[in-house]
Parts: structure tokens; C-alpha cells; sequence
């Protein structure tokens, strides 16, 4: 009879896998500053001011098609504006949405989708009319509601949804131009021409 040796097989350490996100992030773009009695946002009546700014930015994990980008405001923002967009640089994101109800969340949805590598950001701003005859003073914030993408490797949901509120939105009063006469102006006068004789 034939007996059977034990094989021993020694032990080895595993590679460790880490799951990167492929999630959007939604953050305020810091490098626009809010609006203030100093540096305002826009004066009353203003056309296609920027009133918000934001960094879209895919996950580590892969790249992300963004198909909606959803708009709302806060402090009730709306009331003051109108002719609302979403621009990338000078690209148009959506349509324009002409009248705004405070509250409500407007859907931008780009044409072509958009495109992001793994970890690449993209920047949007926010414009609008300001309406007029307004009083100088904070008037609120835009406000992202949700970003909507599917991922380009696994083709699921890389939605963000939670709200990023953008800058304070700042409008001051029109101003006005007086123009006087300096007291030291000469008093202007007729004169009579002068003939001279040959």
C-alpha cells in the first residue's frame, strides 16, 4: 500500500483592491467671490450678470456623462431675476428659462451630453437678468438642486443630489449722473465780430 504525502502550500499576502467612486461632486467655485455693497453682484436692471458659479467634478473611478444639471435658489433668489441660463465658458448649456417662480427647480439638459474623464472638473456659471427697480441688499443665492450622469465604464447612476449653495447674490441700486457747472467757468458771452478796414 502506497501511502499519500501531505502537500504544504505556504501562504502569500494578497493584493489589496480599493474601489475608487465614480460619483459626481457638486462645490461652489471658490475662486468667484460673493457679491457686496462693495463689489456687487450686479445693479438693479442688469442684463446677463453672473449670479453662480460651480465645479462639477467626476470620481476616481471613471469617467461620468452628465445629461441634467437642475437649478433652484435660495432666499428667494428668483424673485429678482429672470432669463435664466447655464453657461461653460461661452457655451450655452440648455435653454434659457425666461420667467422664474421662487423655489422651483429648473432642468438644464446640455446638447451633446457632457463628457469627463475620471477626477476631471468642470466649471458652469449661472446668469440672469436682474429686474428692475429694486432696493440695494442681499437678494439670496442660486442654488444646484442635482447633477445627473451615468458612469462610462460600469453605465450606472453617478448622480449627485445633495443642494450647493453658490454665492450671495448682491444688487445694488442704479445710479444716477448729476452733471454742474464749475463755479470758475467763464460766463460765456456774445461778441460782436469785428470788421477791419483795408
Amino acid at each position: 500500500m502506497v501511502s499519500m504525502g501531505t502537500d504544504v502550500i505556504g501562504s502569500h499576502d494578497a493584493f489589496q483592491l480599493t474601489a475608487a467612486s465614480g460619483a459626481l461632486t457638486v462645490a461652489k467655485n471658490l475662486s468667484v467671490a460673493d457679491g457686496s455693497a462693495t463689489v456687487p453682484t450686479a445693479v438693479t436692471g442688469a442684463a446677463n450678470k453672473r449670479v453662480g458659479a460651480f465645479t462639477i467634478t467626476a470620481g476616481a473611478g471613471e469617467g461620468v456623462e452628465v445629461s441634467s444639471i437642475m437649478v433652484t435658489d435660495e432666499s428667494a433668489a428668483f424673485n429678482y431675476l429672470q432669463n435664466l441660463k447655464v453657461m461653460h465658458g461661452t457655451t450655452q448649456i440648455g435653454n434659457t428659462i425666461g420667467t422664474l417662480n421662487t423655489t422651483t427647480s429648473y432642468t438644464f439638459v446640455p446638447s451633446p451630453y457632457i463628457t469627463l474623464a475620471a477626477s476631471e472638473a468642470y466649471t458652469i456659471d449661472v446668469y440672469a437678468d436682474v429686474k428692475t427697480g429694486l432696493s440695494a441688499g442681499d437678494k439670496g443665492h442660486i442654488v444646484i438642486d442635482e447633477v445627473d450622469g451615468t458612469g462610462l465604464t460600469t453605465n450606472t447612476s453617478a448622480n449627485y443630489t445633495d443642494d450647493v449653495t453658490g454665492q450671495i447674490i448682491y444688487v445694488a441700486e442704479e445710479g444716477t449722473l448729476t452733471v454742474t457747472v464749475d463755479a470758475n467757468t467763464p460766463t460765456s458771452d456774445i461778441l460782436p465780430m469785428l470788421s477791419g478796414t483795408g
